[in-house]
């Protein structure tokens, strides 16, 4: 018979339950903005963040190449620094360009058909989002990267 605090103790449950940790704390805090927004405001937040969303999308996957690149690399210390300072650059001048569009956009007046849910004043502020959740990201793969190898080395050593 397997023990129960084995069980309880394995890194699996601990993930899991993490997890679901995660899932309903993202509920509440759903409850909770929509309590305090209202209505009317938490429309205006939920296209927001659909927007986010949306812009999520066109990183073209430099932060999956990325990690991809960094896990498979062997010279770490030799080349992930170029690696990294190029897809920051790379998402820098895509989001640059999405914001360019979108400021295009919006002196052309094509957000006027969106006027109920205000997005003329706060559209360049989720770009900038947009950017800076994107470059948040790469270094957060750099840092993953970076303390992996760290604990690898200690336990080769």
């Amino acid at each position: 018979m397997i023990k129960l605090k084995t069980i309880v103790n394995s890194n699996i449950i601990k993930f899991v339950s993490t997890k679901y940790l995660a899932f309903g704390l993202q509920v509440i805090n759903s409850f909770l903005i929509a309590k305090k927004l209202g209505v009317y405001y938490f429309g205006i937040y939920g296209f927001a963040t659909m927007l986010l969303q949306y812009l999520s999308y066109t990183n073209f996957g430099v932060n999956y190449s990325l990690n991809v690149i960094l896990s498979t690399n062997k010279e770490f210390k030799a080349k992930s620094s170029n690696y990294l300072s190029n897809a920051i650059l790379l998402t820098t001048l895509f989001g640059l360009l999405i914001i360019m569009i979108i400021i295009t956009s919006k002196l052309t007046g094509f957000f006027t058909g969106f006027d109920k849910y205000k997005i003329d004043y706060y559209i360049i502020l989720i770009g900038l989002i947009a950017l800076l959740q994107r470059i948040i990201n790469l270094i957060i793969i750099q840092l993953n990267k970076t303390i992996f190898s760290k604990k690898l080395m200690r336990c080769v050593l």
